[in-house]
């Protein structure tokens, strides 16, 4: 999947799925480390599979926390999506605490 137009100034985005989990932005494929923990990488795995169809925080929950959820999973999730959308960049993935959804706009 790709994401951007050069025309306009925006970074492009290239996410694969198949294979190895990557993630470019422009010409530089970023390392797990900048992209957060490991369930913030799982979580942008479960928005990008369901991309453009709001995944409900329960649903979230359950993908993040098999074992039973923390005190708060909302706010949780929500510091989670904050630390994707400040690498990925704001408009990627909308919603809040009924769910979420990643929008990669034109392709």
């Amino acid at each position: 999947m790709n994401r951007g137009d050069g025309a306009t100034g925006r970074t492009s985005l290239q996410i694969e799925m198949l294979g190895p989990f990557r993630v470019g932005k422009g010409s530089r494929e970023l390392v797990d480390r900048e992209l957060g923990s490991r369930k913030g990488r799982l979580l942008l795995k479960l928005l990008v599979a369901e991309r453009g169809h709001l995944v409900a925080t329960d649903r979230i929950v359950d993908e993040l926390w098999p074992g039973g959820p923390p005190a708060q999973p909302a706010a949780n999730i929500a510091v989670l999506v904050s630390r994707l959308r400040s690498v990925l960049g704001p408009d990627l993935i909308q919603g809040g605490r009924p769910g979420y959804v990643f929008r990669p706009g034109p392709t």
